[in-house]
């Protein structure tokens, strides 16, 4: 059994459909064929669902199986990058030229950039 996944972002543009998975970053142009197969799949009406249309949509994500919870794998993954040691991220910022000057900020703003120094011996 299936369902239609709750990270799926449907909406139209110029009259033409679009399915947007956020969990997976699929996104689609939705003919009326694969609407109407979402539909039944929400009714539970598998049998009725093209075969073709059933494997397109759960490999892009837009049809998961039943039992799969999918907020606890977003949680278990968001914390796998937080608290796992399997990547690192780095941010490097070439100025604090900031244009906003608040009034709470803690930058001096001095005229200072980030170089790079071809050192010969």
């Amino acid at each position: 059994m299936y369902k239609v996944s709750q990270f799926n972002v449907p909406f139209k543009r110029g009259g033409i459909y679009f399915l947007y998975n956020s969990h997976t970053g699929a996104f689609v142009k939705l003919s009326e064929e694969y609407r109407e197969s979402i539909r039944k799949i929400n009714q539970g009406r598998f049998n009725e669902v093209p075969d073709k249309h059933l494997d397109d949509l759960k490999a892009a994500g837009f049809v998961v199986e039943k039992s799969k919870d999918e907020i606890g794998l977003y949680k278990y993954l968001i914390n796998l990058y937080r608290f796992g040691n399997s990547s690192f991220g780095l941010t490097i910022a070439t100025t604090l030229q900031c244009n906003f000057r608040c009034p709470y900020c803690y930058e001096k703003h001095e005229d200072e950039y980030l170089y790079t120094c071809n050192m010969k011996s």
